[in-house]
């Protein structure tokens, strides 16, 4: 539209300033709404991360709650309340049982593992040892039983690994140690020897000598008694996030020096 003022033409652009104005606010209204939703989304973000956070000190609470059963001989199911922000915890502690239990890596030589057989019902079980490109070691079984009037004794076998490559192995050898020759093991060990679990066993002890070796003990039938625990914690907070831990506890042996150790039943110790 032109208007004249004085004899002079003058443009009127009244309209392409609104639609440019319109444009800016439209520019900055988008800008202002990815701001927010980046926002929104970070204080979401937090909120859940804060909540994850919670969420698994409170598993872990629940955790530490489980391995304390362990010690104190109270294995149950529980609920841990009262913990802020947080709707429930619930830990679980289950026996490791199974019909086998192996070594986590070699055993060391001279070290001890030890094999729970207190109640155990299969009667025979065995014992495998010396995985492929481990150097050959025998091994000395120790059978702890302790009969109904609270007798204790030990039963002792030792083994040398077929083909056996040691010197002290070679009945020739000056240094010839006299063990008993192991069988062939399975696909995966080189030894393996079946053998009767005397009676009134508590506990198998299996100690590597010459070089370190893995081992595997498996049950004749049935399974073996509990190797060991499991314990599971599990948190949710009051939003809904969940959490969860778990952690495998062995039952532990004793030092090696154990097995030298003399001992008599209470009272009857010498002057």
């Amino acid at each position: 539209m032109n208007v004249f003022y004085d004899g002079i033409r003058v443009r009127k652009n009244s309209g392409q300033i609104a639609v440019f104005i319109l444009l800016i606010m439209l520019i900055g209204l988008t800008i202002g709404l990815a701001v927010v939703s980046r926002t929104i989304q970070d204080l979401k973000q937090t909120a859940v991360t804060d909540q994850s956070g919670r969420a698994f000190s409170a598993a872990e609470a629940g955790l530490e709650k489980g391995l304390e059963t362990l010690r104190t001989g109270s294995l149950s199911q529980q609920d841990l309340a009262g913990i802020s922000g947080i709707s429930q915890v619930n830990y679980s502690v289950t026996p490791t049982t199974g019909t086998s239990f192996a070594s986590n890596g070699p055993v060391a030589n001279g070290e001890v593992i030890s094999v729970n057989l207190d109640g155990y019902t299969g009667g025979t079980i065995k014992i495998f040892w010396g995985k492929s490109g481990e150097a050959d070691a025998s091994l000395v079984l120790s059978f702890y039983t302790v009969d109904s009037s609270a007798n204790y004794s030990v039963v002792k076998y030792a083994y040398n690994p077929p083909s056996c490559s040691l010197a002290d192995c070679n009945s020739t050898s000056s240094t010839f140690n006299y063990f008993d020759s192991a069988d062939s093991g399975d696909s995966v060990y080189k030894a393996g020897k079946s053998l009767t679990v005397p009676a009134d066993t508590k506990l198998l002890r299996i100690r590597p000598i010459y070089n370190n070796t893995s081992i595997k003990v498996e049950a004749g039938s049935g399974s073996l008694p509990a190797q060991g625990y499991t314990v599971t914690s599990t948190a949710q907070t009051v939003g809904g996030v969940s959490r969860a831990v778990q952690v495998s506890s062995t039952s532990g042996s004793l030092p090696p020096f154990f097995d030298y150790v003399l001992y008599a039943k209470s009272g009857s110790l010498p002057n």
